[in-house]
């Protein structure tokens, strides 16, 4: 779940989230209280096996590495302090960019900018309340499951900044993590959540039926898969 800024006597989560895949720019991400630490990236392969991927560096200072990925995007979500079941929603934008040989013939890389929409919901199960001597939960562990939608709607990439060699398709995610509700903030009494995620693409990120105008399909023989690893805090009011 991405990080947020919330209301709602530990009920309702709600805010703005930012995400980015450069160490160095992460930190900058001040428009949410809460923070969403990630890392991507891109597998891809074709009858004859890996193709290299220029990918960025998520330590780098260039500007491939500051901006290889990031995002921004909005949560909504419901879990009362003794529930051990709670919902969210989602939605979003993201901006990639790499550099990938999708002919081995080509001596060279060409230049792909990708930007999505994306929406989604989810669960979070906490099936184990540990109380404090007030019989209030004090650490909750959770697990949470959700699937959101990704939608190319722009680019800067070969073959005419065609969108359509992008497909859309549905991004799995899995978390695991812990709710405190003793955080002490400014004397008032907030809670917070710690998780680990791992995002999983459930279709290929090329389409390849995308045919050019003299009948070649680039992407015919082309896997290609997104990953996303990360780790958040969302702050609950």
């Amino acid at each position: 779940m991405p990080s947020s800024v919330s209301a709602g006597e530990g009920e309702f989560f709600y805010g703005l989230a930012a995400k980015s895949g450069n160490l160095w720019i992460s930190p900058f991400n001040i428009i949410a209280i809460s923070k969403d630490l990630s890392y991507d990236w891109i597998s891809v392969k074709d009858d004859q096996g890996k193709i290299d991927i220029n990918d960025g560096s998520p330590f780098g200072f260039k500007a491939r590495d500051l901006f290889r990925s990031f995002g921004i995007g909005f949560t909504f979500g419901y879990q009362p302090m003794f529930s051990p079941l709670g919902v969210y929603a989602t939605v979003g934008y993201d901006f990639r960019q790499f550099q990938m040989q999708p002919d081995r013939s080509i001596d060279g890389y060409e230049k792909y900018k990708p930007s999505s929409f994306n929406a989604g919901v989810g669960v979070r199960l906490a099936p184990l309340l540990l109380f404090n001597d007030d019989d209030e939960p004090r650490i909750s562990p959770f697990i949470e499951v959700g699937t959101r939608y990704n939608k190319v709607f722009s680019c800067k990439a070969p073959y005419d900044n065609d969108i359509s060699q992008f497909n859309s398709g549905f991004i799995t995610k899995l978390a695991i993590g812990i709710r405190n509700t003793e955080i002490d903030y400014r004397d008032e009494d907030y809670m917070m959540s710690f998780f680990l995620y791992y995002e999983m693409p459930n279709y290929n990120y090329f389409d390849k039926d995308f045919t050019l105008d003299n009948g070649s399909k680039p992407y015919q023989h082309i896997d290609a898969k997104m990953h996303r690893i990360g780790f958040g805090i969302t702050m609950e009011f």
